[in-house]
């Protein structure tokens, strides 16, 4: 009896100090844990209501930049054939953080050389003849103009700092079918996301 006692109380000892090396094993183990469960940003992308004042019904995008990093001037340079006469090119801008400048603009019969789009680089210190509408297609040419602070060559240059929907500047032009025009400008992108730019061609 004494024997079963001893015995029993062994047995008891074994099992708390089996518990107590447990939960010692337990508390070295975090009882958090740092999950990321972060996702990337949503980048917002721009939405682009055409046709409007600034643009012919049958358009065609024939370049863009979307959610694009700071940059300083870059000169770009686009192959168009023309498909009508009377042609319409159009310049969109949306910059949520800063602005676009865009300077030096051309656009050049690549056969003869012959230039078609007027007042490119803004020298005449008008934004004339563009035409500028806001993303709604009201035409507000009496509230943007071309500015003198961030030209690339010369003295004016046009900036836009239009945020959460895209401006446009639009200039009719008369163009030979089936020929080849060289379109060509320098752009400067001063801030990151949000930000867009296209150039479009309408008849």
């Amino acid at each position: 009896m004494w024997c079963i006692g001893i015995s029993m109380i062994l047995f008891i000892l074994i099992i708390i100090a089996s518990i107590r090396l447990s939960a010692k094993s337990r508390s070295t183990v975090p009882s958090t844990y740092a999950i990321n469960t972060s996702l990337p940003p949503l980048v917002a992308t721009t939405t682009y209501i055409l046709p409007n004042n600034c643009t012919l019904r049958q358009i065609t995008p024939v370049f863009s930049l979307n959610n694009s990093p700071s940059f300083d001037f870059q000169f770009y340079s686009i192959l168009y054939t023309a498909i009508a006469r009377q042609t319409m090119i159009t310049f969109a801008f949306r910059q949520d953080p800063g602005y676009w400048v865009i300077d030096d603009m051309s656009m050049r019969e690549t056969n003869t050389g012959i230039e078609v789009l007027q007042n490119g680089d803004f020298e005449n210190e008008l934004l004339a003849p563009f035409s500028y509408c806001n993303q709604q297609g009201i035409d507000v040419t009496s509230t943007t103009y071309p500015s003198n602070n961030q030209s690339h060559s010369g003295t004016y240059a046009f900036v836009d700092f239009t945020a959460n929907a895209p401006d446009y500047i639009s200039q009719m032009l008369t163009l030979a079918i089936g020929h080849m025009y060289n379109i060509s400008f320098s752009l400067l992108n001063s801030g990151g996301p949000v930000n867009s730019f296209m150039v479009m061609m309408s008849v």
